[in-house]
């Protein structure tokens, strides 16, 4: 007979009953429990509430830009104007702007703007330029006006020699060391008929050899009275007179207050014998015919204002100081020398008057002390 199928249904293994999933899966239940929050969330803001939104935030600002601080220093004067003082004054100006790491810019009174947003402090050298009106226009840059009377005041203007340069003080002081240093007294003043600027000089030296000899009587012929001034120009057919007296009259020494004069007469002077004195040395070659220099020294009043200055506090007035330079050893020993600082000291401390009206020349009263 033949074999027997099994049925394949009796053979197979019962297989266990499936397990039916009631909820949904973790992905699901997950994105709906997020829906969940943000439902509740909207459902707890109040009808009509305004949602704030945070301001947006600020750049932080960049600091200001710092602003230069003014560095130049500012000199005002003649272009053309040549002087003794005022190349001490450029020097002395020079080394105090370097050392205080400014710039020295020098300027002709005519230039314009004189004062700038980078000017620090204005040096006026002269009464050119009204040194009042350019404080009193720019009141946060310090002025320093030089040998320029009649200015007003000011709290950022400081005054060097509110009586000008004192020709009559350098005058004064060249006529006692003529004096002095010449045997009989025999001394003599140049002033040129075109230089009226040059008077108070010329009259102070005549009162200042008084100061030192008095009467000034020589000893010995030829009896003239000294001190000697004489009016000339600086034309050779009129100085060949004044030779001819000077060398007659036996003079040793002669004062030529102007400058310019006493570069064109030097030459002709020191070639016939004759000792000079004046504001400067005009030139080095001359050095063995000079007596002695005597001029206004500004530089050294800046030169002790200068830290006032800067901070711009310097107001007010100070005296023109004097200098004596290129004193001829043979003729100024120490001795003597210390007799013209004394000198000096008096004239500035009023302890001495030369009796000259410092601007105009004219004699006004014979003081000492």
């Amino acid at each position: 007979m033949p074999p027997r199928l099994l049925r394949p249904h009796l053979w197979r293994k019962k297989s266990s009953p499936a397990t039916v999933r009631t909820g949904p899966t973790p992905r699901v239940a997950i994105a709906l429990g997020a829906l969940s929050f943000v439902a509740a969330l909207l459902a707890c803001q109040a009808p009509g509430s305004v949602t704030v939104t945070p301001p947006p935030s600020t750049p932080t600002p960049l600091p200001p830009t710092p602003t230069a601080t003014p560095d130049v220093i500012l000199l005002i004067r003649e272009e053309d104007l040549s002087d003794a003082s005022l190349e001490d004054l450029v020097n002395t100006l020079q080394t105090l702007s370097g050392e205080s790491g400014l710039r020295l810019e020098q300027a002709a009174p005519s230039a314009a703007p004189l004062v700038t947003p980078a000017t620090r402090l204005v040096i006026s050298y002269g009464s050119e330029v009204d040194a009042s009106l350019l404080a009193r226009d720019h009141p946060g840059v310090q002025v320093i006006a030089i040998g320029a009377p009649g200015l007003e005041t000011a709290p950022n203007l400081l005054v060097i020699g509110p009586k000008g340069f004192r020709g009559d003080q350098q005058g004064f002081v060249a006529g006692y060391a003529a004096a002095l240093a010449i045997p009989g007294f025999r001394v003599a003043v140049l002033s040129p008929q075109d230089r009226p600027q040059a008077l108070p000089a010329a009259a102070g030296f005549l009162q200042g050899a008084v100061f030192y000899c008095g009467l000034c009587n020589p000893a010995r012929p030829p009896f003239v009275e000294y001190p000697m001034q004489l009016s000339t120009s600086t034309q050779e057919s009129e100085m060949a007179a004044v030779v001819s007296t000077l060398q007659t009259a036996e003079v040793g020494a002669v004062y030529i207050p102007d400058r310019a004069a006493l570069q064109e007469l030097a030459p002709l002077l020191t070639n016939e014998g004759l000792l000079l004195l004046g504001p400067g040395l005009p030139d080095k070659s001359l050095q063995p015919s000079w007596l002695v220099s005597v001029r206004a020294d500004p530089a050294s009043a800046v030169r002790s204002a200068w830290p006032e200055a800067l901070a711009g506090r310097a107001s007010g007035s100070r005296a023109m100081p004097l200098h004596i330079a290129d004193a001829h050893p043979d003729w100024l020993s120490p001795g003597k020398l210390a007799l013209l600082d004394s000198l000096l000291q008096a004239l500035a401390q009023g302890e001495v008057d030369t009796g000259v009206d410092p601007l105009t020349g004219q004699l006004e009263n014979v003081g000492g002390g």
